[in-house]
Formats: C-alpha cells, structure tokens, sequence
C-alpha cells in the first residue's frame, strides 16, 4: 500500500458552501494523521468515514482560527464520546506556544481539559524530525504572519510529500520541498491581488516548478480566485500535474 490523502478542507475562514477550512488526512498502513483543525474539520472527518479515535497524530502549523478552532470541539467529541478508548493516545503537535495555546482553551471551556489525558502535545522547532510507526515527518519554516509558523513534510518508503500551511514564497520553501512528489500548496488570491504572507498562482508555479515536484494539489483558496484563470497561471510556469483541491477529494501517492 502506499499513502492516501483526502481532502477535508480546500477552504479558508470565509464561510463557503463548497469549501471547508483547509485540512487534510494523510493515511498509510500504520499512520492517519490530520494536518491542522479549523472550524469544520471535525465534522469534516467523520464525513470522510474516518474516526476521531482513528486520528494517530495532528499536526497545526499555525495558530490562525482557520487552522484551530476545531480543536476546543476536538477535545470537547472525545470528551463526551462514550467508552472513548482509554488506553488511546492522539500526539498533537505544533509551533511553540501550542502547550500555551491548549491551557487557553482549558481556561475557556474548563470541561474538556478532562479529555487532555488522551492527547500528548508537543512543541515543534524547525527542522525538527519526528519519527512515526512507518514514516517521517520533517519541520520546516514558512513564512505568514507575525508568529511561528510551520510547514510539513513527510516521507514515506520512497516517496515524499509536502504541505505548505499558509505561507508567502521563499527560497527555503523550495529547497524544503525538493524532488515531492505530491506538493500540497496554499493558493490564497489571484496574481491581481496578492497579499502578505501567502501565493498567488504564479507563485505556487514558480515552487512547484523550481522544486521538481510531480503533482501540485491545490488548496486554501479565497473565494476572489478564479479557477480557470488560477490553472493557467500554474501551468505557464510547471509542466507538472496540477489538481484544483476539492473537499472530500482524495489522492493516491
């Protein structure tokens, strides 16, 4: 078997019928984990047939509401789910501050702290190395906002992915994501209107292309990108397949 992802989100936090918050599963034999946990996302993967019992490890890359707020509900389903596992252990993992960010959510809503028995959190720095049952995920910086944010990238036998988070283009991004084989990139506002700390479509080209990755999926887009227009701005720039990310869309590596 090799790795499947599923999309459970192509979304940002503007509400849209179509798109979700942006996350996705990353599943192999031994491994199902969720990259980051907005305001759908639990909803979102037990639409995908996966359970919450299921998840191994989360990985957040940073603290912005489109890719947290599903964590105080998180705890609060494993809380109230009854006969939950107990000898269950989900690792959480994201940027420094995250202990921090997870005793917030306690102060909130005190009730869930009752569920933190089943999670491990763990502070990530860049490059740091995290070795699964049957996979390795390697830390990288990216570049979005005033606080730390992080981008994954995970190799699996003799295969490597990368997902990107929510990033501006830099050069380090494209040594991090060199020789992918699936990149999984944020492609937040069109070339007309960009914005600070993320891609427009020539930018995501300009990665995949520069990177050598095989296959672009495409996620995080703001309701102003225009489909036709994003596409044939990649493709001017990579010759490689490019997939526009779709909720519930999945993907065999």
């Amino acid at each position: 078997m090799g790795y499947r992802i599923t999309v459970l989100g192509s979304g940002t936090i503007i509400p849209s019928a179509r798109r979700k918050s942006s996350a996705l599963i990353f599943e192999t034999e031994k491994e199902i984990i969720l990259f980051d946990c907005g305001p759908s996302v639990p909803e979102a993967i037990v639409q995908n047939n996966f359970l919450i019992k299921g998840l191994n490890r989360i990985f957040i890359t940073h603290f912005h509401p489109d890719h947290t707020l599903g964590l105080g509900h998180l705890f609060a389903a494993v809380k109230n789910t009854p006969a939950f596992p107990e000898d269950k252990k989900i690792y959480l993992y994201g940027p420094k501050g995250i202990k921090k960010f997870m005793r917030e959510w306690y102060n909130l809503y005190p009730s869930i702290q009752r569920a933190s028995r089943f999670f491990e959190v763990g502070e990530l720095d860049i490059n740091d190395r995290i070795e699964c049952s049957d996979l390795f995920v390697t830390v990288g910086m990216a570049e979005h906002g005033m606080g730390n944010a992080l981008m994954y990238r995970v190799e699996y036998r003799d295969s490597a992915f990368v997902f990107t988070g929510d990033t501006a283009y830099t050069e380090p991004i494209v040594s991090f994501a060199k020789n992918v084989n699936i990149l999984v990139a944020e492609c937040s506002f069109p070339d007309d209107s960009p914005m600070a700390g993320h891609m427009t479509p020539s930018e995501v080209g300009l990665l995949a292309s520069e990177c050598g990755a095989e296959k672009l999926l495409l996620v995080h887009m703001y309701p102003l990108q225009k489909e036709k227009d994003m596409e044939e701005s990649i493709r001017s720039r990579f010759g490689g397949e490019v997939i526009i990310g779709a909720d519930g869309m999945r993907l065999e590596g």
